[in-house]
């Protein structure tokens, strides 16, 4: 995402509603962005393609391999 010459990268949900796709970011990304309601935004939009669709911390990637149980616990969650 890009605004005022400052880019962000961001996951995010996006939906449609009434033929119109809406995303949702936070007060403290549109801060980052110098953005408020009603901006115009250069948006590069790309399928995440990871098996959780989201980063996953090194802490909880060492618990995960670690931890057996835990792992199979995480996975239900899906």
């Amino acid at each position: 995402m890009r605004a005022n010459s400052k880019e962000l990268t961001l996951y995010a949900g996006i939906a449609k509603k009434h033929g119109i796709i809406y995303m949702m970011f936070s007060k403290a990304n549109q801060k980052a962005l110098g953005v408020t309601a009603g901006d115009t935004l250069e948006i590069d939009m790309r399928e995440d393609t990871s098996k959780y669709q989201a980063p996953i911390t090194e802490e909880l990637e060492a618990v995960l391999l670690s931890d057996f149980e835990a792992y199979e616990i995480f996975e239900t969650l899906l």
